[in-house]
């Protein structure tokens, strides 16, 4: 009797599942309408967003084949995968039953700062398990990769996407609803949490407030950001100076956009009236009257005969008037003047603080050049830049070689004039470095790579460690700014910072050979991504930030190379057979340590692909944190080639631009050896997945920098 309602809830699940099978009958369609594979089914692994493919009622009624183990909710997995520290059962019972210590938790439960033990699906997930919720707390979650699939607490934590700004706090610092995610539409008593400003993209402006507007959004004549910074002279005068309208639209005087149909309507949409000019629209006005001037910093004026006048009001010619300089500033000009044949005369007065010359500061940042040129006065001619300087003089911008104005400086930012009230008409340009340059063709084409030409790659680095008294290749790297190169945690684990050392523009693999732009640097900190374990950790999270003892001097030979801050590139470039390049001195077809610097082509492979056609033990490696890549021809990477960098192209010729995805991770090794085995696809850290705890690493040495005058195997793979 029970095999019979056995076998006929069998049937009835089958035809459920089979109903959520897609037309073609080749995927299964989640609880939130997603799709996965069929095969991906009851695998241990929650493919579907929501884990509706690792359910009870659809797996529970699976047979197992002698070689598997059964998961408690009837998925099967590989029975060497029980009881081995890492759970791979989505319920986690392949761990269950394996013995711990009295008193504690088992291995797969989380022990709470209070006492209990909460299972460790349940850790992150933006819902507090333990009473003192130590499960939720930043100094767990602060590092916890998400799925691309879900949204990230500011404290750490993954939830759905489909919770973010939706009036429900799901995370628990309530980031969810943070301003910098909303739309900036937080209540008064939010004001501590909307204070904290977001990045701009590279297609919006901040506004006063600190809020991210789109670019286009500035001067159209509409007050898009809170505090009405989009709209002023200050910004529409000068930060965008080089504003062009589109046909349909009215530029006004102060440099603002809008459309042609408001102008001449008797309502002024320009902040500085120009839209309702008398002559723009046909009136009469009396001969040589004049525009009411704006105000400018600490001044006021009174109009006499007329108290109620605004600034854009036309009056009489031979109007006067009366200018006042608040408390501690005193007015540099004359205090009256005289509208006179539409101009008013003299020169509009200014106020300056009290007792003391007007001058600006000094102008200097890094990587800028600046030279100063006063155009009148005593000290008229070329001044120092590094002291303060006169009214009048003017700064002109220029980034030094292998810098480029930062993405949120508007390209017109090359020269700023001292003004009247000491401070410069514009922000001093940020310079930054300029990534991902190469300076000659590549030869196209490691294992059956080709040699490469010296200084193509030059964010490529070679790490080297002190061994016997001698320094002996370890691993590459890649350079991504100043001060930091990035690499494989595997390379750097259980490893002294003292016993490394980062050589750049390097082309031959021998320490002692180098080049005229070569450097070699001391390693002064390693930072691990704290999520990386190492073995018991299935080298997940594998990336390791050296920080160097001192900056590089960028020269054709050494520059950084850029990383996908705004994921807009990663889909593209990790799509399957899209081809990346990696750089090493790695084992070549001859099992010997490549004496040059060589470069391969391999292709991005599905992660449906490298796990059909790995060796199953493999597939724990391969993770919603990683991908897999290239040939199975013995052309790939391999041992000595970890912790080098895979790059994608963006852009044509020597304008490209190349995209830090992967770091080298992980492959299967030849059967008895501990060589890699090329016939297999290589395992490559997503860098992009990481990007917030990448950026909080760059800021935090940034901000502290101070510029100077053997390893355990698996039986299954081999680290590269």
């Amino acid at each position: 009797m029970f095999h019979l309602f056995k076998s006929t809830v069998a049937a009835l699940l089958l035809m459920f599942a089979e109903a959520l099978m897609n037309k073609t009958g080749s995927e299964f369609q989640c609880t939130d309408k997603s799709s996965i594979a069929i095969r991906q089914l009851c695998n241990g692994i929650m493919d579907c967003a929501d884990g509706s493919d690792e359910v009870k009622a659809l797996c529970t009624f699976i047979t197992c084949p002698s070689s598997s183990f059964q998961c408690n909710y009837g998925a099967c997995i590989q029975k060497s995968l029980m009881c081995d520290g890492k759970i791979d059962c989505a319920d986690g019972s392949d761990e269950s039953h394996c013995g711990h210590d009295s008193g504690r938790c088992n291995k797969t439960e989380f022990q709470c700062g209070s006492g209990e033990c909460v299972e460790h699906r349940l850790l992150c997930n933006g819902k507090t398990d333990c009473v003192d919720k130590s499960d939720e707390s930043p100094t767990i979650c602060l590092d916890f990769p998400c799925p691309r699939h879900a949204f990230r607490c500011e404290q750490g934590g993954c939830i759905s996407q489909t919770a973010k700004c939706d009036g429900v706090k799901d995370c628990p610092d309530g980031s969810d609803e943070f301003q910098n995610h909303c739309s900036w539409n937080c209540s008064s008593n939010e004001k501590k949490s909307c204070a904290k400003q977001k990045v701009c993209a590279i297609n919006e402006l901040r506004c006063h407030s600190g809020q991210c507007v789109p670019r286009q959004a500035f001067c159209d004549g509409h007050l898009d950001c809170s505090d009405g910074s989009d709209e002023t002279l200050t910004v529409c005068s000068k930060t965008l100076q080089v504003l062009v309208c589109p046909v349909s639209m009215f530029r006004c005087k102060y440099g603002g956009c809008i459309s042609v149909s408001l102008i001449c309507n008797g309502e002024p949409q320009c902040a500085d009236w120009s839209d309702e000019d008398p002559q723009l629209c046909g009136l009469t006005i009396a001969p040589g009257s004049c525009y009411l001037p704006a105000l400018s910093p600490y001044a006021n004026y009174t109009v006499s005969d007329c108290p109620t006048c605004q600034p854009g009001a036309v009056v009489a010619e031979y109007q006067e008037l009366k200018y006042s300089c608040e408390v501690g500033h005193s007015l540099q000009g004359n205090s009256s003047v005289y509208c006179h044949n539409s101009s008013w005369v003299p020169q509009l007065p200014a106020c300056i603080a009290a007792n003391r010359e007007v001058t600006c500061p000094p102008v200097s940042s890094p990587h800028l050049s600046v030279t100063c040129e006063t155009r009148w006065g005593n000290r008229r001619g070329w001044v120092p830049c590094n002291n303060p300087v006169p009214i009048g003089t003017i700064a002109r911008y220029q980034c030094q070689e292998y810098y480029i104005p930062s993405v949120e400086e508007h390209e017109s930012n090359t020269f700023s004039e001292c003004q009247k009230d000491g401070t410069w008409s514009t922000a001093i340009l940020q310079c930054v470095p300029e990534c991902g340059r190469i300076h000659e063709e590549v030869i196209p084409l490691v294992v059956n790579g080709q040699e490469a030409k010296y200084g193509v790659w030059p964010w490529q680095a070679g790490l080297f460690i002190l061994k016997a008294g001698n320094w002996t290749f370890w691993c590459g790297g890649s350079l991504i700014s100043e001060y930091a190169v990035l690499t494989a945690a595997h390379c750097t684990w259980k490893v002294n910072a003292s016993t490394l050392q980062v050589v750049l523009g390097k082309f031959y693999r021998d320490f002692e050979m180098n080049q005229e732009l070569t450097e070699v640097k001391d390693v002064k900190q390693i930072i691990m991504q704290p999520a990386y374990q190492d073995q018991s950790g299935n080298y997940g999270s594998d990336l390791a930030v050296l920080v160097l003892a001192s900056a590089v001097e960028f020269s054709p030979a050494v520059q950084p190379v850029c990383i996908d801050w705004d994921l807009k590139a990663i889909d593209n470039d990790l799509s399957e057979g899209n081809l990346g390049t990696v750089a090493g001195w790695g084992l070549n077809e001859n099992d010997t340590f490549s004496d040059t610097l060589r470069t391969v082509q391999l292709p991005v492979v599905s992660d449906e692909k490298c796990i059909r056609e790995q060796p199953r033990a493999f597939r724990k490696y391969v993770t919603y944190t990683t991908f897999c890549a290239g040939y199975r021809n013995r052309t790939g990477v391999c041992n000595g080639d970890s912790g080098g960098g895979l790059i994608f192209p963006h852009g044509h010729g020597p304008n490209s631009t190349w995209l830090l995805q992967g770091i080298v991770s992980v492959s299967p090794r030849r059967r008895g050896t501990a060589f890699c085995d090329s016939t297999y696809y290589t395992v490559f850290t997503k860098v992009g997945i990481y990007n917030n705890w990448l950026k909080r690493v760059l800021e935090s040495v940034q901000s502290h920098y101070v510029k100077p005058k053997g390893k355990e195997r698996d039986a299954h793979y081999g680290l590269l």
